[in-house]
């Protein structure tokens, strides 16, 4: 009887896991045809809800010359990249790379890791970032912090926890900050023991890796 108890439990453990894989695998892959499927600035305004309108207003209340050179237009990439201006600064990159490094955070924080990265890939193809900032951008993304991944999680801890459902929804939010803040502190770290190899006289790693 006692055997027959376990293997019912390990059934049952068994075929809840697939389903709850299998909703994990759905949602995930929706969001992900979803950004890729348009363009990571629409997308990007997609997953938060906000519509052109809303952007044009931001525009009107700002005004263009207080976020752009002469002459250039308020966009979405610009905004985010302005609004996330002190987070690459804090972090140390070139005072002027913060902007780009500001928007691949800004894609990565609203869509997902895997379109920051195609964006990384664009602005290094151009040279728009130095091999230092490359190096503390790929850091600063390499992470689940995005709502799609904070989605799937959710729907997965619901299910096999429904009484949790209030604290769950309650810490949610703070677990997304958490992840995002610990791949930006461990770009700092990266930058910092590069530095310090460098000091000694030592390659650095950022260098290397960028010349292979």
């Amino acid at each position: 009887m006692e055997c027959k108890v376990t293997g019912d439990i390990r059934s049952e453990g068994s075929i809840d896991s697939v389903t709850y894989l299998q909703n994990f695998d759905v949602t995930l892959y929706t969001i992900s045809f979803i950004a890729l499927s348009m363009n990571a600035a629409e997308a990007h305004w997609m997953v938060l809800g906000l519509q052109q309108q809303r952007t044009a207003r931001v525009q009107w209340w700002f005004g263009c010359s207080c976020w752009c050179q002469k002459g250039c237009q308020l966009s979405e990439k610009v905004l985010v990249g302005k609004i996330l201006l002190p987070i690459p600064y804090i972090m140390g990159v070139n005072p002027d790379q913060c902007e780009h490094v500001a928007k691949l955070i800004g894609i990565k924080l609203s869509l997902n890791e895997f379109i920051a990265y195609e964006e990384l890939g664009k602005m290094k193809k151009i040279g728009l970032l130095t091999p230092r900032s490359e190096a503390m951008a790929t850091f600063a993304l390499c992470s689940f912090a995005n709502p799609g991944s904070l989605a799937c999680f959710i729907a997965v801890l619901v299910s096999l926890c429904p009484n949790q459902k209030e604290n769950v929804g309650r810490v949610a939010f703070r677990a997304l900050i958490s992840g995002a803040t610990t791949s930006l502190l461990t770009a700092c770290v990266a930058e910092a023991a590069s530095a310090a190899e460098s000091a000694h006289g030592f390659p650095s790693s950022f260098q290397s890796s960028t010349a292979d």
